[in-house]
């Protein structure tokens, strides 16, 4: 074979394998190692973790009427890749469009169609499953119904018991309102109408403020409804019955004639109450300075002092949480002059602090003839009691109107007194002998305080 020449492409075909050969060894090395290097650092702390990715679907209950939509979302927490989830349904009694459709489908958000009829089970459950990490999961169960649910209204509470001018605060919480409207109030009542049964104040789509009327109306009930908006043929109503303010009873009044009378016990039949009030009446400068009785009762100015020159002093003194059994009771003044007469209140039932309001007037000049009105005093409370006394010159009181009862009285000066039932402002009006001009009426001063029940 030495020496054998062949043809060139033969000579070239057998040097270009071998250079193939070699040419490719090269690049195998390489990419084999990149390849090493890649996996090997998969291992450092840099690597991705997807144990930690979970998923949670809202809402994870709804109750769906066939043939509607729902709407749910998604939120995959620690997905490295961003890449959200797919969404399925299924359903023990259905499968594909009986289960429902899934449409507007993103990786966070999807809308539900629910079926035209209600499978057997009625539970489809919705799932949402991570794109990253398949492994993980969330569902939503479904409920379809054929009809929405009912509203219904509840009020709390039911009944209750409210005070004249009192208040009291009611809550509605209505259940299925979709759109979440709440309530309107109303009041309503066989025996009374408008403000006669009372006010509402504060009015929400959920709570309200009653505030009952100053009067006990016949019968006393009122009934509070609440209607819902999203349905008003859904209601619930709460009964209220209106009571009347304790009330203060008296128990009796006594005349006292203090002529020269300062510091000499005078006698008193048996008192019964737990308050007695003092209302006097005393010459010019003649002011009350204290009383005292022989069980001890601490008396107590009201703070008001009415003076004249002319008409006189007028002071209401009080002896709260009084002892009863009081029989003799002592009066001390300024001066122990000849004019000064004082009227005792034996009275039950009344507050601890009993005292609500008190008014005085000074040096009143009533050129008119005729009545005379005064002092006007405002109650807060109802079911007291409110004392009024006013001293007059030269003519003579001789009576108090309606709704004050006139007290027994000496010399020219007059006493009154009102069961107040309700709260509010009363003035006493005081009919006077002086009928006729020129004249009037002259120089008068008075005083007035109202106390309040317990």
């Amino acid at each position: 074979m030495a020496g054998r020449t062949f043809p060139s492409f033969l000579r070239v075909r057998r040097l270009e394998r071998p250079l193939r050969e070699n040419l490719a060894a090269p690049f195998t090395f390489p990419l084999s190692l990149l390849l090493l290097l890649a996996l090997s650092g998969c291992g450092s702390s840099n690597s991705i973790s997807l144990s930690t990715i979970s998923v949670t679907v809202s809402p994870s209950t709804k109750s769906v009427q066939i043939s509607t939509t729902a709407g749910f979302t998604a939120s995959v927490q620690d997905d490295p890749a961003n890449k959200g989830v797919t969404w399925t349904l299924s359903g023990s009694g259905c499968s594909g469009s009986t289960c429902g459709t899934l449409t507007v489908i993103t990786s966070t958000s999807v809308t539900y169609n629910a079926p035209a009829a209600v499978p057997n089970p009625a539970s489809v459950t919705l799932t949402a499953t991570s794109i990253t990490d398949p492994s993980k999961s969330a569902s939503a169960a479904i409920t379809l119904t054929t009809t929405p649910p009912l509203v219904s209204v509840s009020i709390s509470p039911t009944s209750a018991a409210v005070q004249v001018s009192t208040t009291a605060n009611f809550t509605a919480t209505v259940q299925n309102d979709s759109a979440n409207q709440g309530v309107t109030w109303t009041l309503s009542g066989s025996g009374c109408s408008g403000t006669a049964c009372g006010m509402l104040s504060n009015k929400t789509a959920s709570s309200v403020t009653y505030t009952a009327p100053a009067a006990v109306p016949t019968p006393p009930a009122v009934t509070l409804t609440a209607i819902s908006v999203s349905d008003p043929s859904e209601s619930a109503d709460a009964a209220v019955t209106v009571t009347a303010a304790p009330q203060i009873t008296l128990n009796g009044v006594t005349l006292f004639i203090l002529n020269m009378q300062s510091g000499i016990a005078q006698p008193i039949s048996p008192t019964n109450g737990n308050l007695l009030i003092v209302s006097y009446i005393g010459g010019p400068g003649d002011n009350l300075v204290g009383v005292s009785d022989n069980k001890g009762n601490t008396y107590v100015s009201t703070g008001q002092h009415g003076t004249s020159s002319d008409g006189g002093e007028c002071f209401i003194f009080y002896a709260a949480n009084a002892t009863p059994g009081v029989t003799s009771i002592t009066f001390t003044t300024a001066t122990n002059g000849n004019f000064d007469d004082a009227n005792v209140y034996d009275v039950s039932g009344a507050a601890s602090a009993p005292l609500d309001v008190a008014v005085s007037i000074d040096n009143q000049d009533e050129t008119d003839f005729g009545s005379i009105s005064g002092p006007s005093i405002t109650a807060t409370t109802a079911g007291g009691i409110i004392v009024a006394n006013v001293g007059i010159e030269s003519n003579t009181i001789t009576d108090s109107e309606a709704p004050w009862t006139f007290d027994p009285q000496d010399q020219d000066n007059g006493w009154a007194h009102v069961l107040n039932s309700s709260s509010g402002t009363f003035d006493p009006v005081w009919t006077t002998n002086q009928s006729e001009t020129p004249g009037g009426v002259g120089h008068w001063v008075g005083i007035a305080a109202a106390f309040k029940a317990n």
